[in-house]
């Protein structure tokens, strides 16, 4: 997982600031993607990202992790 934080971090595509980041799960095994929740990018954010990760994978009895699985990042502006 700390590869996931490090290239949200780095990936100079997003731009930094007032933007959160949410995380889309997509496998040949699932009926339709999974949308995790959108976070901010500090200690608190990621800590809620793990444990979207977590009940996840623990409760969607569906999701085959294989490599099908593919993770998508996604950057939305924060309302003001």
């Amino acid at each position: 997982m700390a590869e996931i934080f490090f290239i949200l971090n780095n990936n100079k595509n997003f731009k930094i600031g007032k933007f959160k980041r949410r995380l889309v799960i997509s496998a040949k095994s699932l009926k339709s993607p999974i949308n995790l929740k959108s976070v901010s990018l500090n200690k608190h954010g990621v800590n809620i990202l793990l444990n979207e990760i977590e009940k996840t994978l623990q409760s969607n009895d569906s999701l085959i992790l294989d490599d099908s699985i593919e993770l998508f990042v996604c950057s939305c502006k924060v309302a003001k």
